[in-house]
């Protein structure tokens, strides 16, 4: 999958599916994973194992310069084998990968592996965006540093895989430890895209702590498993400086909402540069939002507001204008000017269909995720041709950046369950245990979704931990889990 540099911005505030797809990872099976484990003890000492690094292990200095320098001082015509090797090798069991071809493969890059593996034990990781330039036009940031960590996640992806064929665990949990704290310090960028591929990184990683902990004589990773930073991706200041995105694009949005008082020839002014501005929003979106022969195509709307020239949006504005401002502000409208009550109305409204949704991602994800559902339809259901419809388009996908995140959570705690199961098997002859209850050796951590415990039943001599079926999750978060004799 490749993005242009123009534009990928945009493209990851509407695409709902790339928390995973980014790197390429497969959607999860409909039927349980089915899961071969021996028993295993917690390690001696309990915290040998880590995932992430130790802040007593970070040096100082920035971590991005340091991969930026591993990428290019690889040649392209290598570095363009990653993306078509990963399509042919990612699906295939580790019973079938061709750990002598990806250790050939993995050769020439051993020096850009030593380096991100420097830069994943350095304290920051600063990309040094030119977002305060480029505010009104941040489209055109470019991010190809972003894209090119897709890459490196699937080198220090084939060189886990490589190492866990071979049983060398110990390496192989460093590779992981390597790859989750590159993908934390690719999450410290500021746009949901730096975030999601983060995301996806991590969630390649635990692909691969999946793949150990069913290898013949593996550690358990259950207290690794648990040290890990929650979240290990924190959408916070994304979601802040994505909430933005309108007011930075269209900065008359916070001109008309400011107490500074202005001459009815001023806010004609300001109103014909606001909407000249929303018009070249359209243009930029069409390409982008077109959804061709689909019945809810999102660039209808703009290509029907692209159409209005300033005097059709006063003459359909300006009712609804006038009242939303003597109803909702308490403003006298008929002490304003026509355009003045226009470029307030649509300041005013944009804020409001905004922070409607934004507000949600400071709630709990079960209730953001459900809440937002009941918005993202009455917004749907509400669009009718106009320069509001245009705001409602421009709304990046809160719910699916949260849903992601939690989707990663109930992983990771589903994979800590089953390290619990086997430090219950091994303490307890080998058996599975009948119930999540009985397993008291640790902790088991409940679904992050409901609060409560995984769902786990015995099946003949499998047991079969699961979670619950929800619509953010694709597919089935279910195992069944077998003790090797």
């Amino acid at each position: 999958m490749k993005l242009r540099t123009r534009g990928a911005l945009i493209a990851f505030l509407f695409v709902a599916t790339w928390p995973i797809a980014a790197i390429g990872q497969a959607p999860r099976p409909t039927e349980p994973t089915s899961i071969v484990v021996d028993p295993a003890p917690e390690p001696v000492p309990s915290l040998k194992y880590r995932l992430y690094p130790m802040a007593t292990e970070l040096a100082p200095g920035n971590a991005a310069p340091i991969y930026l320098r591993a990428r290019y001082q690889t040649p392209d015509d290598l570095w363009s084998r990653i993306e078509t090797t990963w399509l042919k090798w990612r699906e295939l069991p580790i019973e079938k990968f061709p750990t002598a071809e990806a250790r050939d493969f993995l050769r020439p890059f051993a020096r850009t592996l030593e380096q991100v593996a420097f830069g994943a034990h350095r304290q920051s990781c600063d990309w040094n965006y030119t977002l305060p330039e480029q505010r009104t036009n941040r489209i055109n940031v470019a991010l190809p540093d972003a894209q090119a960590m897709r890459q490196v996640i699937r080198l220090i992806d084939f060189q886990a895989r490589v190492e866990i064929a071979d049983r060398h665990f110990d390496r192989a949990i460093q590779s992981i430890e390597t790859g989750m704290a590159l993908s934390r310090h690719v999450a410290e960028g500021p746009f949901y895209i730096n975030g999601l591929i983060g995301l996806a990184g991590d969630y390649v990683m635990l692909d691969r702590c999946e793949e150990l902990i069913a290898r013949p004589g593996s550690p358990n990773l259950y207290w690794a498993l648990t040290a890990l930073p929650r979240p290990l991706v924190d959408f916070r200041r994304m979601n802040e400086i994505e909430e933005t995105l309108c007011e930075d694009m269209i900065p008359e949005l916070v001109e008309a909402r400011s107490d500074q008082p202005r001459t009815p020839s001023e806010w004609s002014a300001l109103l014909a540069r606001l909407h000249a501005r929303m018009i070249a929003w359209c243009r930029t979106m069409i390409p982008i939002q077109a959804r061709p022969g689909k019945a809810d195509d999102p660039s209808a709307w703009l290509r029907d507001f692209v159409t209005w020239d300033l005097n059709r949006l006063r003459a359909e504005t300006l009712p609804a204008a006038r009242d939303y401002v003597q109803k909702t502000i308490g403003a006298d409208a008929s002490a304003m000017s026509d355009d003045q009550v226009i470029a307030v109305y649509l300041a005013g409204r944009h804020r409001d269909l905004w922070d409607d949704v934004f507000r949600e991602s400071y709630l709990a994800p079960r209730v953001a995720i459900e809440r937002l559902a009941d918005i993202g339809e009455r917004l749907r259901k509400a669009r009718k041709p106009g320069p509001l419809a245009v705001f409602v388009e421009m709304i990046p996908s809160v719910r699916d950046v949260i849903a992601g995140s939690l989707r990663f959570e109930r992983r990771l705690d589903a994979l800590r369950a089953i390290e619990a199961i086997r430090m219950h098997a091994a303490a307890g002859g080998g058996r599975l245990p009948k119930s999540l209850g009985e397993v008291k050796v640790v902790p088991v951590p409940d679904d992050p979704w409901t609060g409560r415990p995984f769902r786990y039943r015995i099946d003949g001599d499998a047991a079969i931990l699961e979670a619950e079926p929800i619509a953010i999750h694709r597919g089935t978060l279910a195992y069944r889990i077998m003790i090797r004799r």
